[in-house]
């Protein structure tokens, strides 16, 4: 068995914390049975009774969007996949899309515990193409340096992802000029 599964907590599994009310706080450990979440922002861990438990569990069942955002972080697998599926709907203006996308990042960074992860880097790029579209050339900027690191650190350096982020960068800054 490997160390996720025996020891550490059930990121996939993301709940908004009871005691702050806004981190994400997940199950301890990932045995299905466990009701002591543990905040990642506060540190606070608490120990569910059965009442606060089938609310998470009903809203994880839920069809309800409404529903799962009252209890469920934007870090759940639920969460993301639902957000994955509607990223077209989120309005580019205003770094709105771009935004949604470097949350993804963040989950997943969360998850694989490595700020270079190449799934991370990908939404990442996704990001500064929605802030270059957005019209906010200093954040596409900043996060296509972001996402090049990491395809670097995975790909190489000559990378076709990496490649492009440079592309993307060099192309911003040759728009801002001297």
């Amino acid at each position: 068995a490997c160390h996720r599964c025996e020891q550490a907590p059930e990121l996939v599994r993301c709940f908004v914390c009871h005691s702050c009310g806004e981190a994400p706080s997940s199950p301890v450990a990932s045995d299905e049975g466990c009701r002591s979440l543990v905040c990642f922002g506060c540190g606070d861990t608490t120990s569910l009774d059965d009442e606060s438990w089938a609310e998470l569990l009903a809203a994880e069942r839920s069809s309800d969007l409404g529903e799962c955002m009252r209890r469920l972080h934007p870090y759940h697998h639920k969460m993301v996949a639902a957000y994955r599926s509607n990223i077209g709907r989120v309005p580019i203006a205003g770094g709105q899309r771009a935004e949604v996308y470097c949350q993804f990042a963040d989950a997943r960074i969360r998850l694989s515990g490595n700020p270079l992860d190449p799934l991370a880097a990908a939404d990442l790029e996704r990001a500064a193409v929605c802030y270059r579209a957005a019209g906010d050339a200093p954040s596409a900027a900043r996060l296509f340096c972001s996402a090049e690191e990491g395809f670097v650190a995975h790909f190489g350096v000559g990378s076709l992802e990496a490649a492009r982020c440079r592309k993307a960068l060099s192309a911003l800054q040759a728009a801002r000029g001297p």
